[in-house]
């Protein structure tokens, strides 16, 4: 099935509950939203990048594409890219961020960057970083 998103954009749909059954949990810990507010208290300078489309940027390796497999009325289809719904999306996304920024931001949630800073100067090297 695949949801329309305007005239010229549409995304695939999948329902990915039996592979959620079978899948093996990742257990890489997800921000909490009460640490994170605790951690921006006393900041004065905010700043939040979004990842377009975030999940979709992660390649799946090629031994477990087949595992995402489904059929449309086009033909069998696999998905060569991370898709939100699958039982190891966010935990993979948030691992694949934290590595990534670990030393150049701080604060990583999901597709998520925040920025805060104490001042208006280190809010521009912070930016600079990324």
């Amino acid at each position: 099935m695949k949801r329309r998103y305007s005239e010229s954009t549409r995304r695939a749909l999948s329902n990915h509950r039996n592979l959620n059954k079978i899948t093996q949990e990742d257990l890489f810990p997800l921000p909490r939203a009460d640490d994170t507010v605790e951690q921006l208290h006393g900041s004065k300078c905010f700043t939040k990048l979004d990842f377009k489309l975030g999940y979709f940027q992660m390649p799946i390796s090629e031994r477990n594409k087949s595992k995402t497999a489904f059929v449309t009325d086009e033909g069998l289809h696999e998905f060569n890219r991370l898709f939100p719904g699958m039982l190891y999306s966010s935990p993979t996304f948030q691992r694949i961020m934290y590595a990534s920024f670990k030393n150049q931001i701080r604060k990583c949630v999901l597709d998520d960057i925040i920025l805060y800073s104490k001042t208006t100067e280190d809010h521009i090297k912070h930016l600079k970083e990324i």
